[in-house]
């Protein structure tokens, strides 16, 4: 029995036990207990429960009133002392960001509303060189939540909103602003060599993250509008950059993690397509499209046998780099096994491909980009596919460093 299914084990005992919690005796402990699971459940394929799960968590903490309680102008001191009512609202911000990060994911319901300004700025922020406290986990999530997370509840949506092609620039603007005050540590171009391990991979999430909800502001308008398109691509490039830079830092043992798989997927899928629509207006940037998806391929064949969500996501985005291949060199039969990708890259044989027909896949191409049909089979679980292949480690890749990183567009 491997340790991954002791974990399954654990986890199911202890969902169990929490069921038998009353709603009357419900408390913060029961509230972090399932988010746990939620990240459990992601973590190991299971993104609908998790979603499910997260649900859940949301009206037992709605039960504790912590929606009422993201300030501490609303406390009140009979009710809860200050550290629990602290913890309450850390809690109810985890949930809401995994709420909102999840509706935009999936395009499934919101559920959460806060208020940005009820959530405090990371202890350093403000702080000079010489009063500065090193910065702590948290720090990190609430300096990603004032740049660019706090946006996500206003970007669900957006397209179906009268005047929301309207917002796109101002949001877009506004998290630029944001990003050119992050406090010095947390900057893409500061130095990472005096980091400790723990934060230069926290911040490295923090920018795919960031780069997200930029490319996810974008995304339901491309097919609109040439400059949507343009500035998704160019942040789905960025999530890819990042995504290599996060794998580089990642330990075998944290190969499950959604985190590698999730911002991937959905970047690979975007500028895949913006190739076989638009493959004239993105001609320029086709080399380095090819080699990001070739990464990307390297990299969730390497996650493959531990994480599930690779292993599905694989087999979509094998078929779309064929597919781009096809339609920048129509006249050119397609790449056998193993050529059109890095070594270790089976580009594989008919019998090893996506089940549908081309047709089948482009034809919800737009609901794909606005939406969410791509990641909707992921969650179902109806593109998985299994390989005898070995990985093999990727080749040496030429990253960009955090400095050159350029937000202008």
């Amino acid at each position: 029995m491997k340790l991954s299914d002791r974990a399954a084990e654990f986890s199911d005992a202890g969902l169990r036990l929490a069921s038998l919690v009353e709603k009357s005796k419900l408390t913060l402990t029961t509230i972090q207990a399932g988010l746990l699971r939620a990240s459990f459940e992601k973590n190991t394929g299971k993104v609908v429960e998790a979603w499910h799960s997260i649900g859940t968590a949301i009206r037992n903490g709605q039960e504790l009133g912590l929606h009422l309680e993201t300030s501490a102008h609303t406390l009140n001191p009979g009710h809860q002392n200050l550290p629990d009512h602290s913890l309450g609202c850390r809690v109810w911000l985890m949930l809401h960001l995994w709420d909102a990060h999840m509706a935009v994911v999936l395009g499934r319901p919101m559920v959460t509303n806060l208020n940005p300004s009820h959530i405090p700025l990371p202890g350093s922020w403000n702080d000079s060189p010489i009063e500065q406290e090193l910065p702590r986990p948290r720090d990190v999530i609430l300096c990603g939540f004032h740049t660019a997370y706090k946006y996500l509840q206003d970007i669900h949506g957006l397209e179906k909103k009268a005047n929301g092609f309207l917002l796109v620039e101002q949001l877009h603007e506004s998290i630029l602003a944001n990003i050119a005050n992050l406090p010095a540590w947390a900057t893409p171009q500061g130095s990472r060599s005096n980091e400790s391990a723990w934060l230069s991979t926290a911040l490295e999430i923090m920018f795919t993250n960031v780069h997200f909800v930029l490319f996810a502001l974008h995304r339901p308008f491309v097919s609109l509008s040439s400059s949507s398109r343009s500035k998704a691509y160019y942040f789905a490039t960025q999530i890819l950059e990042s995504q290599a830079r996060l794998f580089d830092r990642t330990e075998p043992l944290q190969h499950k993690s959604f985190e590698l798989v999730f911002a991937t997927f959905d970047a690979t899928i975007l500028i895949a397509a913006m190739h076989i629509r638009f493959p004239d207006e993105f001609a320029d940037q086709y080399p380095a499209a090819k080699r990001n998806l070739e990464w990307a391929l390297d990299r969730l064949k390497l996650l493959e046998p531990t994480n599930d969500l690779a292993s599905s996501a694989f087999n979509v985005i094998q078929q779309l780099y064929q597919n781009m291949l096809a339609s920048v060199y129509p006249s050119q039969s397609l790449p056998s096994a193993g050529q059109g990708a890095k070594a270790g890259i089976s580009v594989g044989s008919e019998s090893e491909m996506f089940p549908s027909s081309w047709d089948a896949i482009l034809q919800p191409f737009d609901n794909t980009i606005s939406g969410h049909a791509f990641n909707e089979a992921i969650c179902d679980g109806i593109f998985g596919f299994s390989s005898g292949d070995q990985a093999q480690s990727p080749g040496e890749r030429d990253h960009p460093p955090l400095g050159s990183l350029n937000y202008q567009i």
